[in-house]
């Protein structure tokens, strides 16, 4: 247990979780001019945050494009 605590923890670089926030940024205002009554178009949000998670942060290619430094 106390090897699981001591272990160093990695993240995704900065550069991948800008581009991640620029486009669900993108994606809110979208959903939400295409939202009419409902505000915010849960169909378009819902579908575009499962294309972008599984694109931008599933997909390793993307993540070594936009790192810099010591390769994961």
């Amino acid at each position: 247990m106390l090897n699981f605590i001591l272990q160093e923890r990695e993240y995704n670089t900065q550069r991948t979780c800008g581009v991640w926030l620029v486009y669900i940024g993108a994606l809110v205002i979208l959903s939400a001019l295409a939202g009419g009554e409902l505000l915010i178009q849960p169909f378009l949000l819902g579908f575009g945050y499962f294309a972008g998670f599984v694109l931008i942060l599933g997909l390793p290619f993307v993540n070594r494009k936009l790192a810099y430094g010591k390769k994961l």
